[in-house]
């Protein structure tokens, strides 16, 4: 299995995609949304598991729930996503696909859970999210988008 770890800190990249591979012994690359058009094509395509930050800082001061979006469009039979955060909405949210530090479950029973191929509704997953989070879903600024395999 191999893993893609994408936030806004490459020190919580980093940290994540260790936990990954210590605790699962999953193969993990991580990076920052900044560089995320940067990433090879083909590594998208050889990633079982996604771990995305949910919000994103832009430049012009602008937070953004990135992670729901991105998982929006690459939501694919066989694949795994979670989005984490550092907010405080884990309990309340209830979503599967979702883990903050709120949540009571740890970070390691959310990720075994979801490797565990229990069948997740994505759409339903992202339409609460997008409920949940809607001030923080605006459209993308100026010059900003997504490659065609995201």
């Amino acid at each position: 299995m191999k893993a893609l770890v994408v936030t806004d800190s490459i020190e919580l990249s980093r940290s994540i995609s260790m936990f990954l591979k210590y605790i699962f012994n999953i193969e993990c690359y991580y990076g920052i949304y900044a560089k995320f058009e940067d990433f090879p094509t083909n590594l998208f395509q050889e990633i079982d598991f996604f771990i995305f930050e949910l919000f994103r800082l832009y430049n012009n001061s602008m937070i953004r729930a990135e992670g729901i979006f991105i998982l929006e469009k690459m939501k694919k039979e066989g694949r795994k996503f979670l989005l984490i955060s550092d907010d405080v909405q884990g309990e309340r949210l209830g979503s599967k696909l979702y883990w903050d530090i709120g949540s009571s479950e740890r970070l390691a029973e959310k990720i075994k859970a979801i490797l565990s191929g229990k069948e997740i509704d994505y759409e339903e997953e992202i339409k609460k999210l997008k409920d949940y989070f809607k001030d923080f879903c605006a459209d993308l600024p100026h010059g900003h988008g997504y490659r065609k395999y995201v």
